[in-house]
């Protein structure tokens, strides 16, 4: 299972356990006429932040593991995404020290709760709903930087394009088999006729198409420079 794909479910649970929280806090604070009592409302919203603080604690752990190995080569979407982890996890914690340290500032809580459960919506939406809804959006995305095979001047490394593939591509593709890992596995893949998912001609150009402006639910590594890719493309060469 790829690191995507385990984020992505993780943040289904992780948002099913924020609404519970939120539905309780605004039934309790909100509703005249409640199914429940004030207390049963309690211990449900107390539970579900339970869940919600683990499973942001798990997430933001796969976050910082794709940022040690990105390192400062994020697309937009990932910073993006980043920063408002980032708030996320501040104003949970906030919170969570309100409510069980400084009760002098109680009455901020359930604003607080509401800007959690908001946050933690458009964080969701920038990983698993873009993981889930990508293959919706586009099948034959254009690509407007020149293939590779055109600058005769870049040599690849496949020394380098091995620990390039490491760190980008391992979590997905095995680099010494055809089993599908969460991708199909890469073990000759320039020596076939076409290439896995896409369908199409296994030549270099196509592989760059697809980093660059992938089929399906692939992220893109549009990011890496046109040596890298040589890199890449030499290491692919080589299995």
């Amino acid at each position: 299972m790829s690191i995507f794909l385990l984020k992505s479910i993780l943040a289904i649970l992780f948002m099913a356990a924020g609404f519970t929280a939120f539905l309780t806090m605004m039934t309790s604070m909100g509703r005249v006429e409640k199914k429940l009592s004030p207390l049963t409302l309690r211990r449900i919203h107390r539970t579900a932040g339970l869940f919600f603080g683990i499973l942001l604690l798990m997430l933001s752990y796969l976050c910082l593991r794709y940022l040690v190995a990105a390192g400062d080569r994020l697309s937009a979407r990932a910073v993006f995404h980043s920063v408002l982890s980032l708030f996320l996890v501040v104003i949970f914690f906030v919170k969570v020290s309100i409510v069980r340290y400084f009760k002098q500032f109680l009455k901020y809580a359930p604003g607080l709760g509401v800007t959690v459960f908001c946050l933690a919506f458009v964080v969701m939406m920038t990983s698993a709903g873009y993981y889930f809804l990508r293959p919706t959006l586009r099948t034959e995305p254009p690509v407007a930087t020149p293939p590779l095979s055109q600058n005769a001047a870049l040599t690849g490394n496949s020394e380098r394009g091995m620990e390039l593939f490491r760190v980008y591509c391992s979590s997905c593709h095995y680099p010494d088999q055809e089993k599908t890992k969460s991708g199909p596995g890469l073990k000759g893949v320039l020596k076939k006729e076409k290439l896995p998912v896409s369908g199409r001609p296994a030549v270099v150009d196509n592989v760059l198409k697809q980093l660059r402006a992938p089929y399906l639910a692939m992220p893109s590594f549009g990011f890496l420079s046109d040596q890298e890719l040589a890199d890449l493309i030499a290491f692919l060469q080589a299995i």
